[in-house]
């Protein structure tokens, strides 16, 4: 499914700030019996995880305003040209992909959805007002998964991890 969904987003436009250069690695080789991919090499591709890490170090300054807020704004740019093009009728293909993934809908939807009430029990000074609300979107992602014709498409890959 990866390699699929990586030779489908050769065709989407990388974003461009003035800082950074927001795109998807292109997928030169895969060989389906080792499962192995051959991908571009970024030679200055950096994850956001490392970079924030590196650069912003709390407290972060305020003079550090404008590189976030252009850094947001490029990855949101990305994200949001991603999920408009996702849905075009050209992209028939790559949604019948992911369609047929049902592993990763239903770790998506534990990853996002159910584990997130657990934070609720895990913070509950901090999201305890809040349990009804999440709760509410648990259910109602789950209840989405039900119709697969008004599933959407989208990235889950700008996770940071812990």
């Amino acid at each position: 499914v990866e390699q699929e969904s990586l030779v489908h987003l050769a065709a989407l436009p990388p974003a461009t700030t003035p800082s950074c250069t927001i795109s998807t690695p292109t997928v030169y080789h895969f060989n389906k019996e080792t499962n192995t991919q051959v991908q571009e090499y970024l030679t200055k591709a950096v994850s956001l995880k490392d970079y924030a890490l590196k650069h912003y170090a709390a407290p972060t300054p305020e003079s550090f305003k404008p590189q976030c807020e252009q850094l947001g704004h490029g990855l949101g740019a990305w994200l949001r040209a991603f999920h408009s093009w996702s849905q075009e009728p050209g992209q028939a293909a790559l949604r019948e992909v992911f369609a047929g993934n049902k592993e990763m809908q239903v770790l998506k939807n534990m990853i996002n959805y159910q584990q997130l009430l657990q934070k609720v029990d895990q913070h509950p000074t901090i999201l305890g007002d809040s349990r009804d609300v999440i709760q509410g979107i648990s259910d109602l992602a789950a209840k989405e998964l039900e119709d697969e014709a008004a599933l959407n498409v989208i990235h889950g890959d700008f996770w940071t991890g812990k």
